[in-house]
């Protein structure tokens, strides 16, 4: 039997689609980590499984319990070898086990000092959170085959796109539409604008979706129509935190005294939603601003009843970058190069603060109040250096005299 060989396939912009799924995270340390005081027979098979970890497939995992898998698990997040593809299959089989990890328990204290994936690890994990795993995918991947390789776990997922103009608008939306999506990044992607929000709006109001977190900073072809569009949906859509650059709030303070609801000292309503404007005076707000998508999810889960998720996270983060895979040094540095990027982001905070909308259920609806234009009157024309008579006194028509006599009528 000849095995034919598939005819790769190629991005918009040249580079080859590499299978990002099957792609360790440390690509060329992976075989770099050794055994070390060897005691039990046990430790030695799980070390060898561990090894070959790309052979495993889910009828194995089902085979034994989860004491027999975690230390293989452990022996695969020690050496590098958890792919997208490995740890889907262990979390579906055992996610829902406490001693479950998503990345290894050590991170930070052996590989700090050597490995920016265990820096940038170290800062943007949530703390204390055993259930939120990180990944990296570069430009030249198909959207499609992430959609649904992502859509097949039972988690929540964050997908961060901001600065990423290789996607198209309808890759975006595919995005948008993952049915476990919760957080969405598309800051400073000038596909973003008002007609985007709109057939946005429309998945999120005529499927089962969960999108909870929506940023849309930096979009510069987003108007305010557009992001009205987005809050009108509040009752059917699922969205319940939006961060962007356009300022909802028109009516102003005086106007605001004259209404039935006046205006709470820690936002602002929006008008004819149930949404409210954070005030960026207050420091709450500044931190939420500030945070990274699973930061911002861990807050609303604990101080609202907006949020309900499941207690496993799925970081996703988009680079406009391209890997060329069948490089493995330059795919090697490409991948630490990413994590370095993602420790500097979880390290700065920008002095910017865009505004904060957070929706409120409970919040009345607030009508907008729009003021009348001013009556502008017309001048009569008159050129420059003349004097014009009518606009200073309003010429009157006399009436005429009624002739009574036959002579006077026919002119005799």
């Amino acid at each position: 039997m000849i095995n034919t060989v598939e005819k790769p396939t190629f991005d918009a912009s040249g580079c080859l689609v590499y299978l990002w799924q099957y792609i360790a995270p440390k690509i060329a340390a992976s075989s770099s980590v050794g055994l070390k005081n060897v005691t039990s027979l046990r430790q030695l098979c799980a070390y060898q499984v561990a090894l070959n970890a790309e052979a495993l497939s889910s009828e194995y995992l089902q085979l034994a319990p989860w004491s027999c898998w975690e230390h293989v698990w452990k022996n695969i997040l020690a050496m590098g070898k958890d792919s997208p593809d490995i740890f889907r299959m262990f979390a579906k089989e055992f996610g829902k086990q406490p001693s479950f990890w998503c990345h290894e328990m050590t991170l930070g204290l052996n590989h700090l000092d050597a490995d920016p994936r265990a820096q940038a690890l170290e800062w943007a994990l949530i703390p204390g959170s055993k259930k939120h795993r990180m990944e990296n995918v570069f430009s030249n991947v198909s959207v499609s085959d992430v959609v649904a390789f992502v859509a097949k776990l039972d988690c929540s997922v964050v997908v961060e796109c901001s600065n990423v103009d290789n996607f198209t608008a309808p890759q975006l939306i595919s995005l948008a539409c993952l049915p476990n999506l919760v957080a969405l990044d598309l800051s400073g992607n000038n596909l973003v604008d008002d007609q985007f929000l709109y057939t946005l709006r429309l998945c999120l109001t005529s499927k089962d979706l969960k999108l909870k977190i929506l940023r849309i900073s930096s979009c510069e072809n987003v108007t305010k129509r557009g992001v009205a569009s987005l809050l009108a949906a509040d009752i059917l859509s699922p969205l319940c935190y939006v961060e962007s650059d356009i300022n909802m709030i028109t009516t102003s303070t005086f106007v605001q005294k004259f209404l039935d609801t006046p205006a709470i000292a820690d936002h602002d309503p929006v008008a004819n939603t149930k949404w409210k404007l954070l005030n960026e005076a207050v420091q709450t707000t500044l931190q939420v601003a500030h945070y990274s998508l699973p930061y911002k999810l861990q807050y609303l889960l604990r101080n609202s009843d907006l949020v309900d998720i499941p207690s496993m996270i799925w970081d996703i983060k988009f680079f406009s970058e391209t890997i060329d895979i069948l490089n493995s040094k330059s795919a090697a540095e490409s991948y630490q190069e990413s994590w370095a990027k993602r420790l500097r982001s979880a390290k700065m905070r920008s002095a910017y603060v865009p505004y904060c909308y957070l929706k409120d259920p409970d919040q009345v609806i607030v009508p907008e109040v729009k003021s009348k234009p001013p009556v502008e009157r017309i001048l009569p024309f008159s050129r420059q250096g003349t004097k014009d008579t009518r606009a200073s006194k309003p010429t009157i028509r006399k009436p005429k005299a009624i002739k009574i006599d036959a002579k006077s009528f026919f002119g005799m």
